[in-house]
This record gives C-alpha cells, sequence and structure tokens, in this order.
C-alpha cells in the first residue's frame, strides 16, 4: 500500500496549526506519516504542538531546528520520511479529508507521476474565496505552465519522493522561487506529470508574515533569473513551446523590476531578450504602452509610465 508523508513546516502558527492537523488526521487514506519541523519559532508553537501530540494527535512526530526557513524545514523532515510520496503542506493552510485517498488513486492509476498537481482554492483571512485554481483538462504544453507559475501549489500537489531526492529537493539558499525552481529541476529529469480537476486544498492568503510582500526587488531579478534558465533549457534541448509568450513572461517581469531598479532592468532588457523583441499585450501590457513602446522603445516608455 502507497505511503504518503505528510511535512508540516511550522514558524510562529501558534494560532494555525490545529485546524492544520486536525485536516491531515482526518484524512480518510490511512496509510500516512505527519512530520511536524518547527523552525525555530520563537512564540508557543513547539509547546503547541507538542501538547496537541500528548493529548490529541498521538501519530504526528515533531522535530526541532533552528530557524533556518521553509525549504530547509522541508528538507529535514523529507530526510525523516518514509514515505513513496510526500504532502508539503503548509501549517496554515488545509486539505479536505478525501486528498489523500483521492490522488493516491489517481497516481496509481497514471502510472506514479513525479508530480500529481491539484487544484485548490485561496482564501483571506476573513474566509472570502479570493482565487480559485482549477485544472479542468491537462494543459497542452505544461512548459508553459510552469513559465507562467501555474503547476498548482506546493500544498495542492504529491510528489514523489524518488523523484525529490534525485534533484536534491529545495534550494535551500533561494529566498523566493523556491517552489518552481524545484519544480523546473524535476521536469528536467522526470516529466510525467499528472493534473486534477478536485480541488481538495485551502490556502491562507496572509497579509503579512509572506516573503513575497518582502524584498521585492530579489524576488523579481530571482523570477527573471529562474524564467530565462528555463527558456534556455527548451531552447537547447529542442522542446516545443512558444518562445514569444515565454518572452513577453519576462518582459513583464523587467517591466515590475524598472520600479525597484531601473539600471538593472534595462540590463536585462539587452541581455535576456532578444534583439528583436517586440512586446505583445498581457494582463501587465496593455494597449497603451504598446502605443507609447512604438514611439519610444523601452526605457523612455517607462520613464513616461513612470511620471503616469
Amino acid at each position: 500500500m502507497l505511503k504518503v508523508s505528510v511535512i508540516i513546516p511550522c514558524y510562529n502558527v501558534s494560532q494555525y496549526i490545529y485546524d492544520c492537523l486536525n485536516s491531515v488526521t482526518k484524512q480518510t487514506y490511512t496509510n500516512i506519516e505527519v512530520i511536524c519541523v518547527d523552525d525555530g519559532s520563537t512564540d508557543d508553537t513547539l509547546q503547541i504542538l507538542e501538547k496537541l501530540k500528548q493529548e490529541k494527535f498521538p501519530q504526528i512526530q515533531i522535530l526541532a531546528q533552528k530557524n533556518n526557513g521553509a525549504s530547509v524545514a522541508r528538507n529535514f523532515g523529507l530526510s525523516k520520511s518514509t514515505g513513496d510520496y510526500i504532502q508539503f503542506l503548509d501549517a496554515d493552510d488545509i486539505i479536505l479529508p478525501n486528498k489523500l485517498e483521492k490522488q493516491v488513486e489517481l497516481v496509481k492509476q497514471d502510472n506514479y507521476p513525479s508530480i500529481f498537481v491539484g487544484s485548490a482554492i485561496e482564501q483571506d483571512e476573513s474566509g472570502t474565496i479570493v482565487k480559485k485554481r482549477v485544472y479542468d483538462t491537462t494543459p497542452d504544453n505544461y512548459w508553459m505552465n510552469l513559465l507562467n507559475a501555474d503547476l498548482g501549489d506546493t500544498c495542492a500537489n504529491l510528489f514523489k519522493k524518488e523523484t525529490l531526492l534525485q534533484v536534491g529537493a529545495w534550494d535551500e539558499n533561494l529566498k523566493s522561487s523556491q517552489e518552481y525552481d524545484l519544480m523546473f529541476r524535476i521536469l528536467k529529469v522526470d516529466s510525467h506529470i499528472v493534473f486534477d480537476s478536485n480541488i481538495n486544498t485551502t490556502i491562507k492568503v496572509r497579509s503579512s508574515g509572506s516573503i513575497s510582500k518582502t524584498n521585492i526587488k530579489d524576488n523579481w531579478l530571482r523570477f527573471i533569473e529562474l524564467r530565462y534558465q528555463i527558456i534556455h533549457h527548451l531552447k537547447t534541448n529542442n522542446i516545443v513551446f512558444n518562445e514569444s509568450i515565454a518572452n513577453q513572461i519576462v518582459f513583464d517581469a523587467i517591466r515590475f523590476l524598472y520600479d525597484y531598479d531601473k539600471a538593472k532592468a534595462l540590463e536585462l532588457f539587452k541581455t535576456k531578450l532578444p534583439t528583436n523583441f517586440k512586446p505583445q499585450q498581457s494582463k501587465a501590457t496593455g494597449k497603451l504602452y504598446l502605443l507609447l513602446y512604438a514611439v519610444f522603445g523601452f526605457k523612455l516608455t517607462q520613464k513616461i509610465k513612470s511620471l503616469i
């Protein structure tokens, strides 16, 4: 019977961890292990975990480390896991009772993919649904999904442990884009992935405490570099993809970076995009911008837009 290891990194999540663990221990699939890794919490998260283990969830394992970040905590939990597949779960997110049972069934039916991509909803702190990500059909080109950061979510997906170990699991040096970096490395060695339309995960979006709202300049730099690496890999290996859309994704990111580092954005525009690049209309680049670009080019258009 296929075993699933649920790995939960925990950092200052005392008000969330009960609901998270409750959702895991109520799974209809029984062959699971639950590993909580306290990442040097400064609140009473570790004490609450120990109390919950004693009084409510005796089956959970508790590991503790100095504060080194979620990637280090996930890798630590992974090193202690014994499952065939890994469910990474953030401590403020929850999974529905039949998530693992349904996904394990589909994993078996589809010959054990490296990544099982699940659908999910995102909720804000008031419980309002702010986003749904549903994969009704299997994408024609999952590489384009990767470039668009649209291959599920860490907590909605299942990962084959064998493949995780093969690629070295989470890059502990990255401060952002860790999930997409991991998926990129997985797809380079095993591109067998499966998509599921069933929504079995609720992701909580917090207004504070997210790295995506800090270090914005460095986040965009990592985003651009990773997407450029993906494009280079696809071209080098003659993998079919829509190069114009891929370049547009990089261009839109360079535009956002311009607000935080003009010189670097201009440098990347020259070095990361084709010399004959022409932007297309997208969610970030509208008709007015395209008109200005056609007349003034990138540098002057950015200056004009910054004044509007």
